[in-house]
């Protein structure tokens, strides 16, 4: 397992080339997800130029997500039009040289009424199948990541889990989300349902009610119970902060014993503890 971070572009920072750099420097994350603003869309040479600044590549993109995008929708041409959109992403994330696309199963929907329910689960089946087929076409894996308990399916994890395994599963995997587990219940039990599927940890604290996108114990996730259950997968995949921060906030926040907090519990090896200018070098975490 290694870290990894969610890179915001076309969004309110203006030098995200600067925040993954603070990442990277004070964190030690290895890669970054593209997460792009859909009406200011930033161009690949924009974006790979960014990750290059910080030394990063692209380990995956999260794909386009809203009201519009619905690959679970009743009605089959939203569902068609979800389906070539994330389509159109498996192109971006080869571009972008990260082959992984994350993928929501519904959007959000407060005021849902349940009444649809297995026509949903149908379509969403029916979406997972020719994603595989995409996926294997164009060498890329889709991920379905679980949502928060206002989306009207999704957010039982291991529910969310059985579809996905009674889909075809080539080139299909799972973007587990701590901060959406936390919402729906247990997270742990939760992370111990993906089994084999997991790819990516979305990473994000929260106080159980609200989709807080906090640091790592800034909440109250069982960081605990989930560093435990990843070693027991024996997961060696991204375990990526979900967290939208500027610089500036890197900066004053990731400080060197919050990440030898995160490392301890995670149970990765020690790193060195950058000292002032003097690049990567410093004393090692005990």
């Amino acid at each position: 397992m290694y870290l990894s971070v969610i890179g915001t572009f076309g969004f309110a920072d203006p030098q995200p080339g600067e925040t993954l750099s603070a990442w990277a420097r004070l964190a030690g994350v290895q890669t970054v997800q593209g997460y792009r603003n859909p009406e200011k869309e930033p161009t690949v040479e924009q974006m790979l130029a960014w990750a290059a600044q910080a030394e990063l590549t692209f380990d995956s993109i999260h794909g386009i997500f809203g009201p519009q995008f619905d690959p679970s929708s009743p009605d089959e041409q939203v569902r068609r039009r979800s389906v070539d959109a994330y389509r159109a992403e498996g192109d971006l994330a080869l571009a972008l040289g990260g082959p992984m696309i994350v993928v929501h199963p519904a959007p959000a929907m407060p005021q849902y009424d349940g009444l649809d329910r297995r026509t949903r689960w149908r379509q969403l089946a029916r979406s997972i199948n020719e994603l595989s087929e995409i996926g294997q076409s164009l060498g890329v894996e889709y991920l379905i990541e679980n949502q928060p308990p206002y989306h009207p399916i999704g957010s039982d994890t291991a529910e969310l889990v059985a579809a996905v395994q009674s889909c075809r599963q080539a080139n299909i995997g799972f973007c587990f989300d701590t901060g959406h587990a936390h919402m729906a219940g247990d997270e742990v039990a939760a992370l111990a349902s993906v089994g084999s599927l997991l790819r990516i940890v979305h990473a994000s604290d929260n106080d159980g009610r609200l989709d807080g996108h906090g640091l790592c114990f800034e909440g109250t996730v069982n960081w605990t119970g989930v560093g435990r259950e990843l070693k027991r997968m024996g997961f060696d995949g991204p375990f990526m902060f979900e967290v939208f921060l500027d610089a500036a906030e890197v900066s004053r926040r990731v400080t060197p014993q919050w990440i030898d907090r995160v490392r301890r519990t995670l149970k990765l090896d020690p790193r060195p503890i950058p000292s002032p200018g003097s690049g990567t070098e410093g004393r090692v975490t005990p």
